[in-house]
């Protein structure tokens, strides 16, 4: 007859499972490591290529990032904004609504932007105002309800959100330029031509904030002002700025004036 094999003590086997469960915990702890390092050399790399304009470069490392980490909130969240970036509006909505999934709370105001861009006032202005909802006092969200409001053409709305927005946050020059042409709808010209001079004084490489002081002084009858205007515009605008053949007209007929 055999004997017995000899009773493990409880301690001994105790501390063998101890032993185990540490070398699991440390394996998978070193694994996420490892992962977190992958996905954020992704990231650093998708701001680098972000640097030089390089959208689809960018959004290939996020895909890659989120390979590694798939259903990640705030992955997708960047992402989506990169796609809309990038024109993607399937994708970007298709990534907001995985996200939204996800339980975020930061990708309203990306949803609202791809409806706005689809046309789907409605449908953006509900995504805004949760947006709104979430973070009351964001700029950025009051000014990206104005103008789906200035879009949809309830001026009087948009002029209360352009309101609340430079309240919130006036450094940005949109919400500025934005008022300025409710302004102007609104034939409050003296408030347009100011509220265009503060879009300017924020950044002067945009076009349509000089076109709309132009406007705005040509209706206050100072043809002068609007020509200067019209040629500064005319000066920073992009071959394929849509108003540049009419603008080019308008200095033609405001010289005509002088």
């Amino acid at each position: 007859m055999s004997p017995l094999p000899k009773r493990i003590p409880w301690l001994t086997l105790a501390l063998a499972l101890a032993t185990v469960s540490i070398v699991v915990v440390l394996a998978l702890s070193l694994r996420s490591r490892a992962r977190d390092r992958r996905v954020d050399a992704k990231t650093k790399h998708a701001a680098e290529m972000l640097m030089v304009g390089d959208y689809s470069r960018a959004i290939a490392d996020y895909d890659d990032a989120l390979e590694e980490r798939p259903g990640d909130v705030k992955l997708l969240e960047v992402r989506a904004t990169l796609k809309y970036a990038a024109g993607n509006l399937g994708g970007a909505l298709a990534d907001c609504e995985a996200a939204i999934a996800g339980g975020s709370r930061g990708v309203w105001a990306t949803r609202g932007a791809v409806k706005a861009a689809r046309g789907d006032f409605d449908g953006a202005l509900a995504d805004y105002a949760e947006a709104i909802k979430v973070k009351p006092e964001d700029g950025s969200a009051w000014a990206c309800r104005a103008d789906a409001l200035r879009l949809k053409g309830d001026f009087a709305a948009a002029l209360g959100a352009y309101d609340s927005a430079i309240g919130f946050d006036p450094k940005p020059p949109r919400p500025w330029r934005g008022r300025s042409e409710v302004r102007f709808r609104a034939g409050n010209y003296e408030g347009a031509k100011a509220d265009a001079g503060e879009a300017i004084a924020r950044d002067g490489s945009d076009p349509e904030s000089w076109f709309l002081r132009a406007s705005a002084r040509k209706a206050l009858d100072d043809a002068k002002g609007a020509l200067e205007d019209c040629r500064k515009a005319l000066e920073v605008a992009p071959r394929e700025w849509p108003k540049r053949a009419d603008l080019e007209k308008w200095v033609e007929s405001l010289e005509a004036e002088q």
